[in-house]
């Protein structure tokens, strides 16, 4: 991969870009895959009111992926189809996938319905008496 000088491009490279349909933009070059110069990778813009981070409070991305419990999803995935997601509900009702079970959908409404039983009943007041007519 290369700039347009024949300069070898990587990723994080600061660079600028000069299109032909809107002004120079600079940026920091990311997610650039060898063997490809057209369309290839994205820019990050560089503007004057960027987050200028203490580099002390900052984790490397990797890391804070590497933290997060397996069954948080993968948003870089591509979604599941409906096919996917029939064939999940057909192999087990969903429980695999995280979905809760009839059973516990079931529980959930028996609990709601206890709570709503045994919630104390508001108190309406009464409409105060008419005067008498003066």
């Amino acid at each position: 991969m290369h700039y347009k000088n024949g300069r070898a491009a990587k990723n994080g490279d600061k660079v600028v870009l000069f299109s032909s349909y809107y002004a120079p933009i600079v940026g920091i070059l990311y997610d650039a895959v060898a063997g490809n110069d057209t369309c290839n990778g994205r820019l990050a813009p560089i503007q004057p009111n960027d987050p200028c981070p203490n580099l002390k409070e900052c984790l490397h991305v990797d890391d804070v992926l590497a933290a997060l419990p397996e069954h948080v999803r993968d948003i870089t995935a591509p979604l599941p189809t409906i096919a996917d997601l029939q064939a999940i509900l057909d192999a087990d009702g969903g429980v695999a996938a995280g979905l809760p079970s009839a059973e516990d959908l079931d529980a959930v409404a028996a609990e709601a319905q206890l709570v709503e039983d045994v919630a104390p009943q508001p108190i309406e007041a009464e409409a105060p008496a008419a005067s008498p007519a003066v």
